[in-house]
């Protein structure tokens, strides 16, 4: 039904032609109504904050690998983006790990973060994880199921203060 586009406005959002006039119009009311949630601007939730604990607090600095160079430019719009956004801040660490790049299916690029090394010295939360049975189990008898794609996910978690310095991303961004 909805092609969403790169942008933040509901205005910016395409509606197929498959759709009547009356169906287009309930539609763009729909996007009216909830755009602070139809945003593909991430959110940040003030429930719960990130927190690393370490087994061994021995900084680290892992080397940035080779990114390819057609991809240099996305990498440089993504960081910008997530700087003026706030989701990461420039700083200063003993610890960095480095950053790596996946291509999605439709050419864009995704920044993903090469942590091995700081999850063998992350102390496992032992919270236990529901078995897809158990999930299953809880929807039994349900009538309606819906399905939500979090913009960005893994943003929209704080990052405890005090675990900022671990999950240093290394960049060719220029320090300021």
């Amino acid at each position: 039904m909805l092609e969403p586009k790169r942008k933040e406005y509901p205005k910016d959002v395409t509606i197929k032609e498959k759709l009547t006039p009356q169906q287009n119009k309930e539609a763009r009311e729909l996007l009216q109504t909830f755009a602070d949630t139809l945003s593909d601007i991430p959110g940040k939730t003030e429930r719960v904050e990130h927190k690393i604990r370490l087994t061994d607090e021995t900084p680290f600095r892992m080397k940035q690998y080779p990114l390819p160079v057609h991809a240099m430019d996305e990498v440089d719009k993504e960081i910008n983006f997530m700087l003026e956004s706030g989701i990461i801040s420039k700083s200063t660490s003993p610890y960095a790990s480095p950053i790596t790049v996946v291509m999605k299916k439709d050419g864009a690029i995704r920044l993903c973060l090469d942590f091995r090394k700081l999850n063998k010295i992350t102390i496992f939360d032992a919270e236990p994880i529901p078995t897809l049975d158990e999930l299953l189990g809880k929807m039994k008898g349900a009538k309606f199921f819906t399905k939500c794609d979090l913009t960005k996910g893994y943003w929209q978690i704080p990052m405890h203060e005090d675990s900022k310095a671990y999950s240093l991303q290394l960049s060719r961004q220029p320090k300021a």
